[in-house]
């Protein structure tokens, strides 16, 4: 495959970037990441990567996850393992309560995002990692685990 065909197979029109895609689940407060499942083209839609992941298959088998939901993305739809803010203006109040309380939780997941590339901070330099030429995933992760084994 060349660059070319390379960087077009990482191309997300909808943000107009070059990307490699991970899933994570992050699973405690301090951002300890426990699932981490990736690179995915850039293009693939999350629903695609969850699919790909078996990432429900593990969560239906697990007892310690039974009667608990995830904040999942929007495109993950809302089941009997994920859930996301209800939206619209018809949200009722206890609907409301509980946007407040899932938006705390979404908040600490962006943290665990922020600390790997304040860790490690050549993986937030976009100009410098390139798709055809830098080993931009395998990078990723290594941040990852090494963040996680810190904590």
């Amino acid at each position: 495959m060349s660059a070319k065909q390379k960087k077009q197979a990482v191309y997300n029109g909808h943000k107009r970037v070059h990307a490699l895609k991970f899933q994570t689940v992050v699973a405690t407060p301090d951002g300890l990441v426990s699932h981490l499942f990736g690179p995915v083209d850039g293009r693939r839609h999350d629903l695609f990567m969850l699919n790909e992941s078996g990432l429900k298959a593990v969560l239906e088998n697990n007892i310690n996850v039974h009667n608990k939901l995830i904040h999942g993305d929007p495109a993950y739809r809302c089941t009997n393992l994920f859930c996301y803010p209800f939206k619209g203006c018809k949200v009722d109040v206890p609907q409301k309560e509980l946007n407040k309380a899932m938006s705390d939780v979404r908040v600490s997941v962006e943290w665990s995002y922020a600390e790997i590339t304040k860790h490690f901070s050549f993986l937030d330099f976009n100009r410098h990692q390139r798709v055809a030429t830098t080993p931009a995933a395998t990078l990723y992760k290594l941040g990852v685990f090494s963040r996680t084994a810190s904590q």
